[in-house]
């Protein structure tokens, strides 16, 4: 649940280290940009607002897409594969897990803040492989 904050603060979306600006529509991993297209960053807000839950396919491309019937398209795949390796890129994923036979999920705690001016990096609670020490600013 994002909390309203005053005007000047932007609402902003944080798992573990990936921050989402909705006023400005970026994204940052550790600090560092990410440029991300119109469905990447649908997507990845999708599976910021709830990260333990694996997402069907079906509820994504329903909800991000607004498909109304299915059928057969490999888009919800071939976004998730950019997602994930544009996220990689700044950092060492993964952050986006294909769940097998059933969708997609992230692989960081969430929570939300109401200024972009916190300097927390979060650090994701169950994944140890994922904790970074000792690592210098991006």
């Amino acid at each position: 649940v994002l909390r309203r904050t005053a005007a000047s603060e932007h609402e902003v979306v944080v798992a573990g280290p990936i921050r989402a600006d909705l006023a400005t529509r970026t994204v940052t991993v550790h600090g560092q940009f990410v440029q991300l297209a119109g469905k990447e960053y649908e997507l990845l807000l999708k599976l910021m607002t709830d990260p333990e839950r694996v997402f069907t396919k079906e509820q994504l491309l329903r909800e991000v897409w607004g498909f109304r019937s299915l059928g057969r398209t490999r888009t919800l795949d071939s976004h998730a594969s950019r997602l994930r390796r544009k996220l990689q890129e700044a950092d060492e994923g993964p952050f986006v897990l294909n769940v097998w036979g059933v969708g997609y999920r992230l692989l960081v705690a969430m929570r939300s803040l109401g200024t972009s001016a916190s300097t927390d990096r979060s650090r994701p609670r169950s994944r140890p492989s994922a904790a970074r020490s000792g690592r210098a600013g991006s």
